[in-house]
This record gives C-alpha cells, sequence and structure tokens, in this order.
C-alpha cells in the first residue's frame, strides 16, 4: 500500500494524540467539542466518524482498547480516512443523553449526514472496519439529533420521573413566591420611608 504524505501526517496525528482516560489512542470527544470536531449534525464536512460509546469505569469494556485502536490506524490509511473517537458517558452524560446511549458499548457512524448505528456482536477490528466501509449501507439511516441544551437534558429527565417533575415544580413555585413577597416588603419598606421623610417635623419648645 502506497503511502502519500497526507496519510502518514494523518497517522502521526492518531498515535501522537493524548490518551484518554480510558488509554485509548483515538481521538477524545467531549460535549464541548463533538459538534465542532464531527459536524454531525451540521453538515458532516470534517470527514467521516465512528464514534464508541463506553465507560472509564466498566472494567470489562476495556478490552476494546486494542481492537478500536487497530481499527483507527488501518482506516486513516485509506484515500477516504475514517476517524475513530471515544465518548467517555461517565464523564460526558450529556451526549449519551443526546445519542439515545442506552448500553454500553454503543458504536454510532457519521457519514452521508446521516447516524448509522452498528449492532453486530463481533467489536473486532475487522468488523468494526468492514461496517465503516461498506456494512453501515445494511442498516437504517438515521436522523442525526440536534445538539441539546443543558435545561433541555434536565426537562426530559424530568418528564420520565413524576415524583421529581412534581418536587421541580413544588420547589419552583415557592422560590417565585418568596421572591414576590421579597419584592412587595421591600416596596412597602421603601414607601414608609419615603412617607417618614415627607412628614413635618414636631417643633420642640424652647426651655
Amino acid at each position: 500500500m502506497r503511502l502519500t504524505a497526507s496519510k502518514c501526517v494523518l497517522i502521526s496525528l492518531a498515535v501522537l494524540l493524548p490518551a484518554t482516560s480510558l488509554g485509548f489512542t483515538a481521538i477524545t470527544l467531549t460535549s464541548q467539542d463533538f459538534e465542532s470536531k464531527t459536524q454531525a449534525a451540521t453538515g458532516q464536512t470534517t470527514g467521516i466518524w465512528f464514534v464508541l460509546f463506553t465507560s472509564s469505569g466498566e472494567p470489562s469494556l476495556q478490552h476494546l482498547k486494542e481492537s478500536w485502536d487497530e481499527a483507527a490506524l488501518s482506516q486513516l490509511t485509506e484515500s477516504v480516512p475514517v476517524y475513530h473517537a471515544v465518548v467517555d458517558v461517565d464523564q460526558q452524560p450529556h451526549l449519551a443523553d443526546r445519542f439515545g446511549v442506552q448500553g454500553l458499548p454503543s458504536f454510532l457512524l457519521f457519514r452521508n449526514r446521516k447516524m448509522y448505528k452498528y449492532n453486530g456482536e463481533d467489536t473486532g477490528a475487522e468488523s468494526l472496519t468492514a461496517f465503516a466501509r461498506e456494512g453501515y449501507k445494511g442498516t437504517a439511516a438515521l436522523e442525526v439529533p440536534k445538539e441539546i441544551s443543558p435545561l433541555d437534558i434536565a426537562l426530559k429527565r424530568l418528564q420520565g420521573n413524576v415524583p421529581m417533575a412534581v418536587g421541580a415544580a413544588a420547589c419552583a413555585f415557592l422560590g417565585v413566591t418568596a421572591a414576590m413577597l421579597w419584592k412587595q416588603g421591600r416596596a412597602e419598606a421603601v414607601v414608609a420611608a419615603d412617607k417618614k421623610a415627607q412628614a413635618p417635623k414636631k417643633r420642640t419648645k424652647a426651655s
């Protein structure tokens, strides 16, 4: 296989990238830079991205490191590279919520302005590479969820937890009521002070 200068640069970048908390050499993505790097929901002009959602706190998932890194390096040598990335859901719960990640590990491929989920049981480098290249065509092309704000995430979680929603509503009501009472009391104090200032002063008799 002939390596061009651009391919050599890509391979070097992959090797030199700092490891994640999981020890991967694949690119680490966070809530702050996921969209800017992948442009998953905004055109995907930065290339094809294959993202592994995993957990640094789950020992049974650590075996994925070898196959994921192997697939990442092999796909950077292709004429159309596929960038491999890792999301630690323990550190990035917003991204797990955004993409509806339920079980781990989860593999999502972003290409052709769509999202494809790898459901295969084989997590070896060969199977993952085959999916990213051609296998995805046999799966459903999903719409990429738009970025969501922390407020949207909180509201979504409340919808599935009635007691929490009731408690949040009660807290909000008490907060608003307290603020109104404080404002009313402050206004009454200002009026009383103004009346006192305008009241004529009584003259005292000279001794």
